[in-house]
C-alpha cells in the first residue's frame, strides 16, 4: 500500500489508497453493507481533493471531481471529511491519461512475474503512464514511487466521435456492476449506489458526471420517450414529491434499464413494467406517473 503523508499548508491532497470514505461526520463507517446516513461518498486512488481545514486524524475536503450544485446553480466538489492516512499532499493538482476500465485490476512493485503484489485499483480509477512493456503499465503510484499493471485493464480518456460506440461502452462498463451489492454512498468495484453507477460507468468512458441523482438530473438534457438511447438516464422522484429526486437508472434499450436498487439488493436488469408496473408506452401515457412517484428522462451526451 503507498504511504500516506499529511499536510496542513498543501493546496491539494490525492487518494492515496485504492478507495476511500468521504463521510457527513468524522467517524468511520461500519464494516458491511448496511445503510449510514453518514456516508456521503468514495472517492478512488489518485483522485484530487481540495484541502479545508483539520479535525484530528480528519481533513474537511471537496471530492474535485465529483461535482455538487448548491443554492442559485453554484458548484463545487463533493463535501465531507476524509482520514488523513488515506490521502497524501501535493501542490498542483496532477493531470492524469488513462483511466482503469475492468473490475479491478492488480499493481505491482516490478514487472511480473517477478513483481509482488502491492493493491488492486477499482474501475474508474485515473492514472498515468509513464511506460509500457511486456503487455504492462508502468504508472505513478505517489511519492516518486511507481507501480506495473495489466495494460490492457486501462484505457485513454479522451472520447471519440463515435457516439453509438460511446453509448455501447458506457453500458457495457455498467453490466460490469451486474451483482456487485448496493452501497449507500458507495462508489467503487465493491459497492455502488444508483448515482454512483452512473457515475463511474461515465467516468471509466471519459465523461464525468456530477455524483448525486438530483445533480445528474440538473446537467441533463430532458427528453422525449422516442428520443431515449441506450446509456441515457431516467430519474425517479420521492413519494409524493415529484421535484425531489432521490433514484437514477441507465436505460438499457428497448424496455430495459440497469439500477442499483438499495440497501440488500445488487445491480440489476430490470424492465420498465417490473420497475413500475407499466411498459415504457403505457409510462407515457400516464403522463410518466407511477404512482406516487414521478419519472423523468434526461441525457448527458451530446
Amino acid at each position: 500500500m503507498p504511504r500516506a503523508t499529511t499536510s496542513s499548508t498543501a493546496k491539494f491532497l490525492v487518494v492515496n489508497v485504492p478507495v476511500a470514505d468521504i463521510r457527513k461526520t468524522p467517524v468511520d463507517r461500519a464494516p458491511g453493507y448496511g445503510h449510514d446516513d453518514l456516508q456521503e461518498t468514495q472517492v478512488l486512488f489518485n483522485e484530487v481533493l481540495a484541502v479545508g481545514s483539520d479535525q484530528g486524524a480528519w481533513y474537511n475536503v471537496e471530492a474535485l471531481e465529483q461535482k455538487k450544485y448548491g443554492a442559485g446553480g453554484t458548484c463545487q466538489g463533493y463535501p465531507g471529511f476524509i482520514r488523513k492516512t488515506a490521502v497524501r499532499p501535493v501542490n498542483s493538482e496532477p493531470v492524469y491519461y488513462s483511466v482503469v476500465k475492468i473490475n479491478s485490476v492488480d499493481v505491482y512493485d516490478a514487472l511480473p512475474p517477478a513483481g509482488r503484489r502491492l493493491f488492486a485499483l477499482s474501475l474508474g480509477t485515473k492514472t498515468k503512464v509513464v511506460e509500457e512493456h511486456s503487455g504492462y503499465s508502468r504508472i505513478e503510484i505517489g511519492d516518486g514511487r511507481f507501480g506495473w499493471i495489466d495494460s490492457k485493464s486501462i484505457g485513454g480518456m479522451r472520447l471519440g466521435s463515435d457516439i453509438a460506440s460511446l453509448r455501447s461502452n458506457i453500458m457495457k462498463t455498467a453490466e460490469l456492476f451486474l451483482n456487485s451489492p448496493y452501497l449507500w454512498g458507495g462508489r467503487s468495484s465493491s459497492g455502488v449506489d444508483c448515482s454512483g453507477l452512473v457515475n463511474l460507468a461515465y467516468r471509466a468512458n471519459g465523461i464525468d458526471i456530477a455524483r448525486d441523482a438530483k445533480d445528474q438530473r440538473l446537467m441533463s438534457k430532458a427528453i422525449k420517450a422516442e428520443e431515449l438511447e441506450p446509456a441515457d438516464l431516467v430519474f425517479v422522484s420521492a413519494n409524493d414529491d415529484f421535484g425531489r429526486i432521490v433514484h437514477v437508472m441507465l436505460y438499457a434499450g428497448g424496455e430495459n434499464l440497469i439500477e442499483s436498487p438499495e440497501t440488500g439488493q445488487t445491480v440489476r436488469r430490470i424492465t420498465f413494467k417490473e420497475k413500475f408496473g407499466m411498459t415504457l408506452p403505457e409510462l407515457k401515457r400516464a403522463g410518466f406517473v407511477a404512482g406516487n412517484k414521478k419519472v423523468y428522462l434526461g441525457s448527458v451526451i451530446k
